[in-house]
């Protein structure tokens, strides 16, 4: 069993109720459900995993998908031996035999290392020019021997034991990849009456919807900005452009920005992605980047907000002046207890205090017009 395990205490896209164990060129390692071999082996602080092609240098995991150009294993024994597999595509199973492959005679102690003592005189194609000679047909004995030095995984030699089924298919319309893209072209052609193939490379249907938190293409598409993983009061996203656009050209309207919305979603129970504040769900408009703004849904009180409630001039102005009455006090009563509260409380204080400038603001631009 490997002593170091690297693992977060929660999040990612496994099951860590689930234990799984396998063992990597002979050691006893163990990962959970929904791992891949490569996360398994990185969880297990496994960095070393494969030796370049022709120096045999250190080689470690740098990608997550098919493109992984190291983390190449050789997967079962004998009959079912298959090598040359990607770490990064393989499901974790229970009894999963995985071996590294190109060294001897083992991973870490590789022999064949002490080639990139002699890189200087090695470039890049040497042994067509080199090996040549001194006869003709020299070549053909060569060749053997370098390739078994810059060779990948051995696949073995007894019968395949298993059988394979092929099948074809015929689509109207083929859909490579399954991410939010593919799957909202393959619901486009599919209702429109045509026959659809959507081919996804992985065990699972998603592509970056997999990976992302359910709530943050919403939060997170006006500001570019990742969400914190809170379930608190913490929460932080990023300043969405649409203030910073209404700070810069804005002033001059009553309104700097407007946000409304067609479904109130803070009543759902349980409609918030587990871990994360329902703050980042509710709007895509963030004064700053603590600071989400409402979003209103009733008809009505948009128009109101807009044009006013209908009445009178004279009636619009004595509801204004009632507005500052009441501004003014909220904004006394902020300072006065802003100086009894932590630095944290201050913020938002401080942010709360601007809010109602803006507000005050709008009322004196109602005033004017």
């Amino acid at each position: 069993m490997s002593k170091a395990f690297h693992r977060l205490a929660k999040g990612g896209r496994i099951d860590r109720s689930r234990p799984v164990s396998f063992t990597f060129d002979g050691v006893a390692m163990r990962g959970c459900a929904g791992d891949t071999l490569a996360s398994a082996l990185l969880a297990n602080g496994v960095s070393l995993v494969g030796r370049s092609f022709k120096y045999h240098r250190p080689r470690g995991i740098v990608s997550a998908g098919v493109e992984e150009p190291n983390a190449l294993f050789t997967l079962g024994t004998g009959a079912r031996r298959e090598p040359n597999i990607p770490g990064t595509t393989v499901a974790l199973s229970d009894g999963l035999v995985v071996s590294s492959q190109n060294r001897w005679p083992s991973l870490k102690y590789d022999v064949m290392q002490v080639n990139g003592l002699a890189a200087p005189l090695l470039p890049a194609g040497f042994y067509y020019k080199t090996f040549m000679g001194p006869l003709k047909g020299s070549w053909m004995w060569y060749e053997p021997a370098i390739r078994r030095a810059a060779g990948l995984g051995i696949a073995g030699l007894e019968r395949d034991p298993d059988r394979y089924e092929a099948r074809h298919e015929f689509a109207d319309v083929l859909i490579v990849g399954s991410g939010p893209a593919g799957l909202a072209a393959a619901i486009a052609a599919g209702r429109s009456g045509a026959r659809v193939m959507l081919v996804e490379q992985d065990s699972e249907l998603g592509g970056s919807l997999l990976s992302d938190p359910a709530d943050s293409a919403a939060s997170g598409w006006l500001s570019g900005a990742v969400p914190k993983h809170t379930e608190g009061q913490d929460y932080r996203i990023g300043q969405t452009i649409d203030q910073l656009l209404a700070r810069q050209i804005g002033q001059s309207s009553q309104f700097p920005s407007v946000e409304f919305a067609t479904e109130d979603y803070t009543g759902y129970v349980g409609g918030c992605t587990p871990g994360y504040s329902c703050a980042y769900q509710n709007t895509i408009s963030w004064a700053t980047p603590t600071t989400p703004l409402p979003m209103e849904i009733n008809p009505r009180t948009a128009f109101e907000r807009l044009f006013g409630d209908g009445g009178s001039e004279e009636s619009r102005k004595r509801i204004a002046r009632e507005d500052r009455s009441i501004l003014d006090s909220i904004a006394s009563e902020a300072r006065s207890l802003r100086g009894r509260l932590a630095a944290n409380d201050r913020a938002r204080v401080a942010d709360y205090l601007d809010h109602l400038r803006e507000i005050e603001r709008r009322i004196q631009k109602t005033e004017t017009q």
